[in-house]
């Protein structure tokens, strides 16, 4: 399996962790050690970027309650 990057997205107190554009975990505080080994050595990851959501995207997710299966899917682009 390649080395992936993964990019970590916040909106208040819920986050969505997209690796390789797909969501693959989301929730309240997803800052669990025990779930960023597992991601780590699951996904092979090598690096982690963090970003905030813009009111725009906020606004969709609450309306939805959840983040997007697709990273392509936000209004924005992270």
């Amino acid at each position: 399996m390649k080395s992936k990057t993964a990019i970590l997205i916040s909106s208040d107190d819920w986050e969505g962790l997209y690796v390789d554009g797909k969501l693959i975990d989301e929730g309240h505080s997803l800052s669990s050690p025990k779930d960023w080994v597992e991601w780590t050595n699951t996904y092979e990851l090598v690096d982690v970027t963090y970003r905030d959501l813009t009111d725009v995207d906020r606004l969709e997710t609450e309306l939805s309650g959840s983040f997007p299966e697709n990273i392509e899917d936000f209004k924005d682009k992270y």
